[in-house]
């Protein structure tokens, strides 16, 4: 017998308008974006747990290896099984998204660049797949998935996880140091101006800096360029808000911070060599200090799971983990731990599933 999960229905996203919780320079990188297209689903076979993390899995020696999250993988079975899973790779965001990582990565990755790819979670994961597939240097794919599906889900989980069991990192003979490319999904913030129903499962959850390597880290591996990547820039006036504190911090110790689209990236890999310092030059921004709904108490407050749950803190204040819910049709466990807070490791089995993971450090 095959399952399938449900998206729990909200009302329409507040986040493509900028709040009063949210200072200038704007609005974030939008969670939601209008026209979305929902995949379709199909009876497929879903592999084994331990045969998705051998794919992804980072090796010890990998400078990058501390970063990678895999919760999202762990909710698969143990064995294979058979479910209805969303065909993500016929996506039209995904497919451009797989084509820009593929023009990008045959005509040169910069070697000076840290990348921060936040999209839709599946093109995500389809521009670093390709990316690293094709580039001529070595480059480590750094899952930050930190969520976990589930029936009436607020974020799109099992998308994601359909793209991590789907596509691969392809493992290529190239040595030296390599460049990391972090896969995130920009929906994990989704409806931050609304309160989830009650029988919505609120796995949305932040990342908190600790998540991402800090300048001092960057400069050591001659990384001196952060390219953000994003569906449409002409959408997003500033990074998304769990990743201000970040960003800030890397301005201000002399990192430039890019912000780029998949379809500029493509027109840049399709143009003459050498283009990419005044590349560079035109998509550099000023990033400084903002007020977010990081730092809101309200905010976390209409969390019923994500964020730490009802009464969480701002990750700063050293609080993490929302409390267990119940069972996962689409993937047959029981239940699992909580996650989406800040503060570390939120562990157990609950209910026959797999303890979650804080969003911070």
């Amino acid at each position: 017998m095959t399952t399938r999960m449900r998206r729990a229905v909200l009302a329409p996203p507040l986040a493509l308008v900028a709040t009063s919780c949210v200072a200038e320079p704007g609005m974030p990188a939008p969670t939601l974006p209008e026209g979305a297209h929902e995949p379709e689903y199909a009876t497929a076979s879903l592999p084994a747990r331990d045969d998705v993390l051998r794919r992804w899995q980072l090796s010890t020696p990998d400078p990058w290896a501390p970063f990678a999250k895999y919760t999202l993988m762990t909710a698969l079975d143990e064995t294979v099984r058979i479910a209805e899973v969303p065909q993500v790779s016929s996506l039209p965001e995904v497919t451009a998204a797989a084509a820009a990582g593929g023009s990008v990565g045959r005509a040169g990755v910069a070697r000076d660049a840290m990348w921060v790819v936040d999209m839709r979670g599946a093109a995500s994961v389809a521009f670093g797949v390709a990316l690293a597939s094709t580039a001529d240097l070595p480059l480590s794919l750094v899952p930050t998935f930190n969520n976990w599906p589930g029936n009436e889900e607020v974020v799109p989980a099992e998308e994601t996880l359909a793209a991590l069991c789907a596509m691969a990192p392809r493992h290529r003979d190239l040595h030296g140091d390599p460049r990391p490319v972090f896969l995130l999904d920009a929906w994990r913030l989704a409806y931050r101006d609304a309160s989830p129903p009650d029988e919505a499962l609120d796995n949305r959850y932040m990342l908190a800096p600790s998540d991402l390597p800090d300048a001092d880290t960057l400069r050591t591996h001659g990384i001196t360029t952060v390219v953000y990547v994003i569906e449409r820039r002409a959408e997003v006036a500033a990074e998304d808000d769990d990743l201000n504190a970040a960003f800030a911090a890397y301005a201000h110790a002399g990192i430039r911070i890019v912000f780029a689209d998949i379809d500029e990236l493509a027109r840049l890999a399709a143009g003459p060599a050498g283009t990419w310092p005044p590349f560079v030059e035109a998509h550099s921004v000023s990033v400084v200090p903002r007020v977010t709904v990081v730092g809101d108490v309200e905010f976390y407050g209409r969390a019923h799971g994500g964020f730490g749950g009802h009464g969480a803190l701002p990750w700063y204040a050293g609080r993490g983990g929302g409390a267990g819910r119940g069972g996962n049709a689409f993937l047959g466990h029981g239940g699992f731990g909580g996650h989406g807070g800040f503060g570390g490791h939120v562990g157990g089995h609950v209910g026959g599933g797999h303890g979650g993971h804080g969003g911070g450090g």
